[in-house]
């Protein structure tokens, strides 16, 4: 059995679930992979490869679903309670052996409007930034959290540029950015003589390219996360960065590896997604 389903049938013992555990190495073991995002976005997309190579690898025959709430486009809550009914519709009258909850959204779905989809089906969250102890009282769960070396990256870029002036942080505001942006004060507070910061969040790419010209030369710009645009389109990070870059005199460092090769210095750590999808990603993030 491959490494994802190994750890996944761990994890089910670990919150008691020994009869899913026989379900899920059974050939008709049904597996709904929940996605926050969108198909063709880069984020997700890499989390669906790691968890289709290695579930399918030793068990073809498994129903192996990928669902996506598209959250970036849209997350109000009449909009996840829709989600939700439409999603208990569809499965009313089909088993569930496991959910796989994908970022911070899918979980916290899972945890509200979605237990109403999903009543009885164990979860497994991984990539999620924002995990709180209350919610292991809503439900049987365990998963990854996900751990990006925030402090490395900033270390190694103010080394780079130790005339550094300033250190802008491009995020947006969702429940994904919140978290983030807690995880970046915090190791921004750990650094001794760090400079001035500023938070750039929640802006369109359009609105960024009036902002950061503002910057020095000495500034360092570290991006996390892009919003959707005004219109609420959502373009993919890479293409987001390659809008920005002419418009911004600092470089441009960044925590997750699938930016690399757009225009930005390197970082310490590379935080990765394909990991978590094959359980490698328990090198990086534990609970």
């Amino acid at each position: 059995m491959p490494v994802m389903c190994r750890v996944i049938l761990a994890l089910l013992c670990l919150v008691g679930c020994g009869s899913v555990v026989e379900a899920v190495e059974g050939p008709q073991a049904r597996v709904v992979v929940l996605h926050s995002y969108h198909d063709g976005f880069s984020w997700s997309d890499s989390l669906s490869q790691g968890i289709r190579e290695q579930m399918l690898s030793q068990a073809p025959e498994a129903d192996l679903r990928f669902e996506y709430l598209d959250t970036r486009f849209k997350a109000d809550a009449a909009y996840l309670a829709a989600a939700a009914d439409a999603l208990a519709v569809k499965y009313h009258d089909r088993t569930v052996d496991v959910v796989i909850a994908c970022d911070d959204n899918a979980l916290t779905f899972m945890v509200q409007a979605g237990m109403r989809a999903f009543p009885e089906a164990p979860l497994v969250f991984c990539s999620v930034s924002g995990f709180r102890e209350d919610m292991l009282a809503t439900r049987a769960m365990t998963g990854l959290r996900e751990s990006i070396d925030i402090k490395g990256t900033i270390t190694s870029a103010l080394r780079q540029r130790p005339d550094c002036d300033e250190i802008a942080v491009i995020l947006d505001d969702s429940r994904t950015g919140e978290a983030l942006k807690a995880k970046t004060e915090q190791a921004l507070a750990d650094l001794a003589g760090c400079p001035p910061r500023r938070y750039l969040s929640g802006l369109t790419v359009d609105q960024l390219k009036t902002r950061l010209p503002e910057l020095s030369s000495r500034a360092i710009v570290l991006v996390v996360i892009f919003p959707p645009d005004a219109s609420g389109r959502v373009l993919s990070h890479e293409q987001n960065l390659a809008r920005i870059r002419p418009y911004c005199a600092a470089p441009i460092y960044a925590v997750w590896q699938f930016y690399l090769g757009h225009g930005i210095r390197s970082s310490g750590e590379w935080g990765r997604r394909r990991p978590h999808g094959s359980a490698d990603g328990t090198a990086h993030s534990r609970w």
